[in-house]
């Protein structure tokens, strides 16, 4: 299981299930603003979903500011049809990197 001392919030170290059926917003959520207070000028901490799980949001997520994100799994959106599902924005000095496998499920 990768760890934070590995340069990655793992979102099932915060709660996350990975379960289809469920709802991973609130630990998704944590592990994001965690990586999002690990920013510098450098980047930030990176997230990431552990393979063999599909983690379910019912809201948007904010993704903005972590410059590392990778998905071994699946992220799914069942949230609001005419919300914005996911948002990642970097700052002009981070490169971003995401990696995912991901369905959006409305």
């Amino acid at each position: 299981m990768t760890t934070i001392t590995d340069g990655y919030f793992n979102v099932m170290e915060y709660g996350a299930k990975g379960n289809p059926y469920g709802d991973d917003t609130g630990a998704i959520k944590a592990a994001a603003h965690a990586a999002r207070a690990t920013a510098s000028k450098w980047g930030s901490k990176g997230l990431y979903f552990p393979p063999g799980g599909a983690y379910v949001c019912m809201s948007p997520v904010d993704f903005t500011g972590i410059s590392t994100i990778k998905c071994e799994g699946w992220l799914v959106y069942r949230g609001p049809v005419n919300a914005t599902c996911f948002t990642v924005r970097i700052p002009s000095r981070i490169q971003a990197v995401i990696s995912t496998s991901a369905v959006f499920i409305r």
